[in-house]
């Protein structure tokens, strides 16, 4: 089984700037996405806003992961 993705502190400040959430997937939800609920044959808009989410929580990851985001910038 895969481990379960679990969100950074430093990643709280941005989760109200993701977009396309349809206002009850949180980024936690969306990388968590066990392919049995959120498959695209069995139910393509939940699938489409998990992907839409997790594409923003990864770019946020990558741009943490090289220096690119400034601490206290979001309020």
């Amino acid at each position: 089984m895969k481990k379960k993705w679990t969100q950074p502190a430093w990643m709280a400040a941005y989760v109200p700037l993701i977009g396309n959430t349809g206002g009850w997937i949180t980024p936690e939800r969306a990388m968590n996405c066990d392919g049995q609920d959120c498959n695209i044959v069995v139910n393509g808009p939940r699938a489409l806003l998990c992907t839409a989410v997790a594409s923003q929580v990864t770019m946020l990851e990558r741009l943490h992961a090289k220096g690119m985001l400034k601490e206290g910038a979001v309020s």
